[in-house]
């Protein structure tokens, strides 16, 4: 999935105040990692992130949300889009890897 995830999470917290928006981030991506496994579609679990990650920061680079200095810190809104999907590929890779082998 190319959507922006990461980016929507940053600008609701930024912008909109609510960190909603990250837990709804993590249930969908949660949807999107299990669909794939049970489809045993791999690469589109990393593909997916990967390009979520490059969409958020094309989104972010297009909003305002870049200049938003320390509001974010330690992290820069740029850092914590590659925090964010770093963090999603570890927890990828780690149930991809619980789920190797298992049928059903």
């Amino acid at each position: 999935m190319a959507i922006p995830f990461g980016f929507f999470a940053i600008y609701g917290d930024g912008n909109l105040r609510t960190m909603g928006l990250y837990g709804l981030m993590v249930v969908v991506l949660g949807f999107f990692t299990w669909a794939s496994i049970k489809m045993e579609a791999i690469p589109l679990v990393f593909l997916g992130t990967g390009l979520g990650c490059l969409s958020s920061l094309v989104a972010l680079r297009l909003s305002q949300l870049g200049d938003m200095g320390e509001y974010f810190k330690p992290f820069t809104s740029r850092s914590l889009v590659f925090v964010i999907y770093g963090a999603v590929v570890v927890i990828q890779a780690l149930w991809v890897l619980t789920n190797k082998g298992k049928k059903g």
